[in-house]
């Protein structure tokens, strides 16, 4: 069995590899495949990243914006991600907000707080991980709404501060156990 620090470095020279079998491939499933691997491994694609956020398949999209959230690169992709919030499919959107949040883009941070303020699961819990204290507001009116309590009262759980435990407290009597 090979020491740790041999393992580890073992792992590291897979880096390289992975992007050049990247740039070799034509075929759009082993881009995504890769694409994956090298998000999961925080590791820069490179230049290619501008054409498979240009792509047309949403799920090509996804998996660049992803990858994006790794890039050294920023500058260059910064327009594209803040287009993306925007984009017709909702799985390219949510992409986008990721990265666009991990990067703290201002027009990220507004795309959350309208999605949270729409209902949107992830961009509540967004907010109430990532948010300061007026972005709880959100939350809170969400509370109010019987369709995005669930998601409002998940979301608080995460937040860490006391008035948000006190304005879910509110809710442990409620009617639908789910709620309680």
């Amino acid at each position: 069995d090979k020491p740790a620090a041999t393992r580890q470095q073992t792992g590291a020279d897979l880096d390289e590899p992975l992007k050049l079998a990247l740039y070799a491939s034509e075929a759009p499933p082993t881009h995504l495949a890769l694409l994956e691997v090298l998000t999961a491994r925080r590791i820069d694609p490179g230049p290619i990243l501008t054409p498979l956020l240009a792509r047309a398949e949403p799920e090509m999209v996804r998996a660049a914006l992803r990858a994006a959230s790794a890039s050294d690169d920023r500058a260059r992709h910064r327009a594209v991600v803040e287009d993306l919030l925007s984009h017709a499919d909702a799985g390219v959107r949510a992409a986008a907000l990721r990265t666009g949040l991990y990067w703290n883009l201002g027009a990220a941070w507004q795309a959350c707080r309208k999605e949270a303020s729409a209902g949107l699961p992830e961009a509540m819990l967004f907010l109430a991980l990532l948010g300061d204290p007026r972005d709880l507001a959100a939350l809170y009116d969400a509370l109010r709404a019987p369709g995005r309590r669930l998601a409002a009262l998940y979301a608080l759980g995460y937040a860490g501060r006391v008035e948000a435990i006190d304005a879910c407290v509110a809710h442990l009597a409620d009617a639908d156990p789910r709620v309680a």
